[in-house]
């Protein structure tokens, strides 16, 4: 079983996750940057680091005034999947940066960084079928997809 045919849905990209504009809108101790990632992790063989999470806490840092808290899932903060890890892309061994840029602000978009792409639009599919039909990506997308700044579990910057 996975978790679509569990709950006949995908996961989210985030919940409550941090943007550069979080500070106005969500107040301190609400942004808990949990991803679609750690939703996966009982259906890719890792419920122990799944049970390890305390959800009413923030799984990192990522809007830029450090609303979200984070410090305190150091147990499983930084730990490598190799299941989430691109074979072609060995030598990349720390994908995590905790540094700003203002990339997000000027595309409308938030940190896409968790990994799921993310976008505020108002059609949000039209960029996403481009990509798929077409096979390329948009240009806010080529440029967030290979950006090395992670939440938690990085990815590679690009795989295959």
């Amino acid at each position: 079983m996975n978790y679509h045919e569990s709950y006949n849905v995908f996961p989210p990209s985030y919940i409550n996750g941090g943007e550069v504009r979080s500070y106005g809108y969500l107040p301190y101790g609400q942004i808990k940057n949990h991803t679609g990632y750690l939703l996966l992790l009982p259906y890719i063989d890792q419920q122990p680091m799944y049970n390890a999470i305390d959800f009413r806490f923030a799984t990192g840092q990522a809007d830029w005034r450090s609303r979200g808290g984070g410090q305190r899932q150091l147990q499983i903060e930084g730990k490598k999947l190799e299941v989430l890890r691109c074979p072609s892309d060995a030598n990349f061994d720390d994908p995590h940066s905790y540094g700003w840029q203002n990339m997000y602000t000027i595309h409308n978009s938030s940190r896409v960084s968790y990994g799921f792409v993310h976008r505020h639009t108002s059609t949000p599919s039209t960029a996403v079928t481009e990509w798929i039909t077409r096979g390329t990506r948009p240009p806010w997308a080529r440029t967030v997809l290979r950006s090395s700044a992670t939440s938690m579990m990085g990815l590679p910057r690009r795989c295959c």
